[in-house]
């Protein structure tokens, strides 16, 4: 799998990371550092271990068929992201936290702790376990690609964070799971042709 292949699949299933990491700056909020590091490191071992699940599936799938799976799984959740977003259903993973910041900022000191990322980092790491696994069954290197989504889950947070601070409206984050949705279906064609 190429290195831009595996740069998307770290763009696509973090673009939802830019959407909560807006929502909490617009808010006032910030993510401290060693809490955006513990959210990105949390979300590197959860895909680590979903795409070495993938790689020890393909065992048991013949090479000529483990491309097309594992680019069918990535378009697949790639369209579900499209048509959730389309029909303005929100059904992701801890939807109360995702969709409610100041559920997670519980002493309400408008900073995130570490003990308020950890359940923000689970949230956010549940978004790569499908494209991991899709990744896994696809053949994708484990390490790279568990690298690029914790790189770009840590950016994407904070540059949504960042930007949520300086700008009070913006439709950014309802088109994020749009921009991820037609990503992820673009990897899932790639995979398949390739």
């Amino acid at each position: 799998m190429f290195l831009l292949t595996i740069a998307f699949i770290g763009i696509a299933s973090n673009l939802d990371n830019l959407g909560i990491g807006f929502s909490y700056g617009i808010q006032g909020k910030r993510i401290s550092i060693s809490s955006n590091m513990m959210m990105s490191l949390m979300g590197t071992l959860f895909s680590f271990l979903f795409v070495c699940f993938g790689h020890l599936l393909s065992q048991f799938i013949p090479p000529s068929f483990s491309n097309y799976l594992g680019g069918s799984i990535i378009m697949l959740i790639g369209l579900w992201s499209i048509i959730t977003e389309f029909q303005q259903k929100a059904h992701r993973a801890f939807k109360k936290t995702m969709e409610n910041p100041d559920h997670v900022d519980k002493d309400h000191n408008n900073i995130i702790s570490m003990n308020e990322a950890f359940i923000l980092g689970i949230a956010l790491s549940c978004n790569a376990i499908g494209i991991a696994f899709g990744a896994g069954i696809a053949g994708a290197n484990a390490y790279l690609v568990a690298i690029a989504i914790g790189l770009f889950s840590y950016l994407s947070i904070d540059l949504g964070t960042t930007m949520g601070l300086k700008l009070q409206q913006s439709r950014l984050a309802y088109y994020a799971g749009y921009v991820s949705g037609f990503l992820l279906v673009l990897i899932g064609i790639f995979d398949i042709i390739h």
